[in-house]
């Protein structure tokens, strides 16, 4: 696993952490004559296609942000993938039948806390076997020491090919 940390001061933290987010993502086009590149693996990511790009990159955001509805459909949107691959990422996340009394119909609410929220972004990153995943650390107002265990765990159990990002 590689794994870079970009850490800066609190006054300059958001943006910088935006930025950066906003320049994996291609959440804004940069004109093909502006000075910078961003280059994964080598390949610059303007002259791959936004949805490929973006399959590739896992966010665990510190504050996550659910659509409305069930586990599924914030794990797999667009019915991709098969139940039986969705339960395996939920299980290596430990969010298995014993939290998810429905299995991949339960609803999410207000229940759920920030760290399970932050296990189903990184169950949607195992999904998509994303290469590259963006961590942005949690701060002691939504930490659940079990959850940034799992979450730490996994990283680094995944892949040796795996390349974290850690946002701090």
């Amino acid at each position: 696993m590689k794994v870079g940390i970009v850490c800066s001061s609190e006054s300059l933290a958001e943006s910088t952490q935006s930025s950066i987010v906003q320049a994996l993502f291609r959440l804004s086009e940069c004109q093909s004559n502006e000075p910078g590149k961003v280059l994964i693996d080598g390949v610059e990511t303007r002259d791959l296609g936004l949805h490929l790009l973006r399959k590739s990159i896992g966010y665990v955001p510190r504050s996550p942000n659910m659509i409305g509805g069930t586990i599924r459909a914030n794990l797999d949107p667009v019915g991709e993938y098969s139940e039986d691959q969705l339960d395996k990422a939920l299980q290596q996340v430990h969010l298995d039948a014993t939290f998810c009394e429905d299995g991949l119909q339960t609803v999410i609410t207000d229940a759920f806390t920030t760290g399970h929220k932050r296990l189903l972004c990184l169950a949607r990153a195992i999904l998509h076997k994303a290469r590259i995943t963006v961590l942005e650390e949690s701060t002691e107002l939504t930490a659940n020491c079990e959850s940034e265990q799992i979450i730490d765990q996994k990283l680094k159990s995944n892949s040796s090919d795996l390349t974290v990002v850690i946002l701090t």
